[in-house]
């Protein structure tokens, strides 16, 4: 199952969930609260459309989605975003990698930082490096969405964030449930639509306060 998180992602979401729908048995879009066409497009391209009754955030969204997945009996679920930034061309590469017994595959795009802004290559690497010394496990690229995800990593999981940083949470949480965090090499693809959901140094703070407190409270 692919499953995107979606806010105000009707001028990509079409075309993403069509690349997806020839690799995954059903692409599901969580339409999180948009004010555009979001929903109607993804339909329109093949998607199920959950909607959350207003914005929640990308960790809100990704929880719809996992409970989803968990009803319905799937055992693979692949999170990408909507705006184009994940080619869906690399789905295969998680799916194999989650045949292997990873629990979460995590896609990097460490092969290739040239077309990654500065600002964001700087924050990658600092979270990733603070997140693979507390986890016990390297994990290149910590902050990417791209994800494969063994559905029994969130089975009966809570999770506290509702922003991005909720992606961090469920790494540290599959790691204390003794699963395996994989990685697959993707290509690194901006476009721009990404930096009006992403405020760098305000993420980044919010991870850092998480971090600490995620540390602390071990």
């Amino acid at each position: 199952m692919a499953l995107i998180p979606a806010y105000n992602e009707e001028r990509k979401v079409g075309e993403v969930v069509a690349g997806c729908k020839p690799l995954v048995d059903f692409v599901v879009v969580v339409d999180d609260g948009s004010t555009d066409c979001t929903a109607e497009k993804a339909k329109l391209a093949g998607a199920i459309v959950l909607s959350q009754p207003q914005n929640m955030g990308k960790g809100m969204a990704l929880m719809r989605g996992f409970q989803y997945a968990q009803e319905q009996g799937i055992d693979y679920i692949i999170t990408l975003d909507a705006d184009g930034q994940h080619p869906p061309k690399h789905i295969p590469q998680f799916i194999a990698q989650l045949n292997k017994g990873y629990g979460v595959v995590v896609g990097s795009r460490m092969a290739d930082l040239s077309k990654m802004p500065i600002e964001r290559r700087f924050s990658n690497l600092l979270t990733s490096f603070v997140i693979s010394l507390v986890a016990g496990q390297y994990i290149a690229d910590s902050q990417n969405g791209y994800r494969g995800i063994a559905t029994e990593v969130v089975r009966g999981l809570s999770f506290t964030r509702r922003g991005f940083e909720m992606e961090t949470e469920l790494l540290f949480k599959a790691v204390r449930r003794g699963f395996r965090i994989g990685s697959a090499p993707i290509d690194t693809v901006y476009t721009g639509e990404e930096q009006s959901k992403i405020n760098v140094p305000k993420d980044t703070a919010r991870f850092l306060l998480y971090f600490v407190s995620e540390v602390f409270d071990r």
